[in-house]
């Protein structure tokens, strides 16, 4: 069963142009289908990627292991565009040393936003 999505879409003027709901499920528009990329990445050993609008990490972080979870969040920033959000599971925690470098958009859908460096 999906989540009702209806309202974390309430600050779009027309969603329905992003979405359709089809009884249990929820569809995205072919026009935004085309502009995702979904790409497997070791978080903890791969090399930080670049120029991500969103970076999506939901109920992993459960797993790794606490000495694993700032080098995780530390390669998602390095990886986000100034201004570029992240997404994390809904019991899962930013690490205490990185909190100051995401800006909460919504803590209850744990829907965050790296503001960009300071020094660029």
């Amino acid at each position: 069963m999906v989540d009702d999505v209806s309202s974390q879409l309430d600050f779009l003027e027309r969603p329905t142009q992003y979405i359709t709901k089809q009884e249990d499920s929820v569809k995205v528009a072919r026009t935004i289908r085309k502009l995702v990329e979904f790409e497997r990445h070791d978080l903890i050993n791969g090399r930080s990627k670049s120029g991500f609008d969103m970076v999506v990490c939901r109920n992993i972080l459960i797993y790794i292991n606490d000495e694993h979870k700032t080098p995780i969040f530390e390669t998602i920033r390095d990886s986000l565009v100034d201004g570029g959000y992240m997404v994390i599971g809904k019991s899962e925690t930013i690490p205490i040393g990185m909190r100051t470098e995401f800006d909460s958009v919504n803590a209850g859908d744990k829907t965050y936003q790296y503001p960009g460096d300071a020094e660029s």
